[in-house]
């Protein structure tokens, strides 16, 4: 069959599509459409044929209707890129509702991509969408145990609000553990906090601290304010509120949160030299953190 042969209009065409789409949502899971003659069990792949097997994401986008008849062949790549397009709404209108359910297709069938994107989703609710961080966390589970990296620190997250799971903040450490070795700024500082705080979780100030301040020293403007507190504060972290006095100034900088009023605060009740030795390591720091040309 040629699928590249059309002999109706590109508007009959998406009309068809659309109809389509719309119709095989409606069906209850594992229900096929009507054949005369129904084949013999076969795995997703060898059910579809090979002009299918062999076609790229890229023409899939070009030929929309392409996709979706390799989809409801169980062909899990043109799920996932059917379920993408109706995302994105690229070569085709914009739709959550078939977004999900071609991503679920295609996350069945084990495909990490398609379980990230569904996990992420649900897990917040998008247009039309209505979270479900029950199984949100599902697929995000199950794409993480596929080394997706993408949902390692919403794992983390999921696992130390407690969203859709109980609250366990020992396997939020081991997913922002994971991130933060990946790079990810804001979960190496949400794993410092977890760190030095202790809560659920064998308590590590030193290597607490080392998370917090990498993130802080890459700019993330949360991490920066938390040093100060903990420095001001003088509870997890020994009292310091010449280093408090630094990192609120960064975070000020940035105009994060309550930085500018906790700054001013702290500089009434400090003496003059010790605002001086302060706006000095704040200077080293700046020249230190400042990007090589």
């Amino acid at each position: 069959m040629d699928y590249h042969a059309r002999s109706v209009d590109d508007s009959d065409k998406m009309k068809r599509i659309l109809l389509l789409c719309a119709a095989a949502a409606a069906l209850p899971a594992g229900c096929r459409s009507p054949l005369r003659t129904p084949p013999a069990p076969l795995d997703s792949e060898r059910a579809v044929p090979v002009s299918v097997k062999s076609i790229t994401e890229r023409d899939y986008v070009r030929d929309p209707a392409l996709c979706l008849e390799a989809a409801k062949l169980g062909q899990a790549q043109a799920q996932y890129v059917l379920a993408s397009m109706f995302h994105r709404g690229r070569s085709l209108p914009r739709n959550e509702q078939m977004a999900v359910h071609w991503y679920r297709k295609a996350a069945e069938q084990g495909v990490a991509h398609a379980q990230y994107n569904l996990g992420a989703l649900l897990l917040t609710g998008e247009g039309d969408v209505k979270p479900d961080a029950t199984e949100a966390h599902r697929w995000l589970l199950a794409a993480g145990e596929q080394k997706m990296e993408a949902a390692y620190p919403l794992l983390g997250s999921i696992y130390a609000a407690g969203r859709g799971v109980e609250r366990d903040t020992a396997e939020a450490c081991r997913w922002y553990a994971l991130a933060a070795q990946n790079g990810d700024v804001e979960a190496g500082a949400a794993l410092g906090w977890l760190l030095l705080k202790g809560e659920g979780v064998k308590q590590d100030k030193r290597l607490g601290l080392q998370w917090l301040r990498n993130a802080a020293e890459k700019g993330y403007a949360p991490a920066q304010y938390n040093l100060g507190v903990l420095y001001a504060a003088g509870q997890t972290l020994e009292a310091d509120p010449v280093r408090a006095y630094v990192w609120f100034s960064l975070a000020a900088e940035s105009e994060f949160g309550a930085a500018g009023d906790a700054l001013r605060k702290l500089k009434k009740a400090l003496q003059p030299e010790e605002v001086r030795v302060a706006e000095s390591l704040l200077a080293e720091l700046r020249e230190r953190l400042k990007p090589a040309d």
